[in-house]
Parts: C-alpha cells; sequence; structure tokens
C-alpha cells in the first residue's frame, strides 16, 4: 500500500506553524491502516516532525525518519569507537 501526498507549498512542508500536514499525514495513516497496513514509514527525513502526531493516531509501529534509528545504531560500533 501506498499512499502519496502533495503539499501545495514546499514551505508547508517545513514551517508549518498552522498544522495543517500534520492533519495530512494522520489522515493518510488512517487510511492505511483501514487499508490492512501494519506498519507506517515514511522516505523524508523532514517528517520525523510528524511522528508523535501519527503514532499518537494509530496502533501500529511508525517509522517516518531514519534518524529514529540513531540512538540504537550506536550499539553497532565497539565501544572504543562510540
Amino acid at each position: 500500500m501506498f499512499r502519496a501526498k502533495r503539499a501545495d507549498r514546499i514551505k508547508l512542508i517545513y514551517f508549518d506553524g498552522t498544522g495543517e500536514l500534520t492533519s495530512v499525514v494522520v489522515q493518510a495513516a488512517t487510511e492505511l491502516l483501514r487499508e490492512g497496513a501494519q506498519l507506517i514509514t515514511c522516505g523524508c527525513e523532514y517528517s520525523i516532525r510528524y511522528q508523535e502526531a501519527v503514532r499518537d493516531a494509530v496502533d501500529v509501529p511508525v517509522f517516518l525518519s531514519s534518524l529514529l534509528l540513531a540512538p540504537s545504531s550506536s550499539r553497532c560500533f565497539p565501544e572504543a569507537k562510540r
């Protein structure tokens, strides 16, 4: 399943002070759930700003940015290189 949402202005993605895009992202996630999705993910690092809103709106795992892996990735390195 795939859901693409287009922002009318690129500025809205970075400076969404109104919450307008947050509601669009949450709506897309809930639509995917209704279609049977068992995981929500996204390929844009800037989507990290919607992580909490989507996570709180759905009952499946949500990974909207690979930045979420940063804390656990340090465990991949030897202690001396952390």
